[in-house]
């Protein structure tokens, strides 16, 4: 098994997120699966770069959940009138 079949898939089917993300953005599962375990060998800034920039997206998704988990936590909490 190659190491990017092995770390490609999570569970059995699923791709991760930021693999995908940082797939798109290299243009290769192959790379994006030795980039995503740390193996910068090559354009070591271009492939950081892609993977700071893949990282960001999944952060902002996180912080846009919590923000609206808040939201539909607190309004159901708030005193009544």
């Amino acid at each position: 098994m190659s190491a990017a079949a092995a770390t490609v898939r999570v569970g059995r089917t699923s791709p991760t997120v930021t693999l995908s993300l940082v797939a798109a953005r290299v243009g290769s599962t192959a790379t994006a699966a030795r980039v995503t375990s740390g193996d910068l060998s090559g354009h070591a800034g271009y492939l950081a770069a892609q993977y700071t920039a893949a990282w960001h997206v999944v952060l902002w998704a996180v912080a846009a959940v919590c923000a609206a988990s808040a939201v539909l936590i607190g309004v159901p909490l708030r005193p009544r009138r």
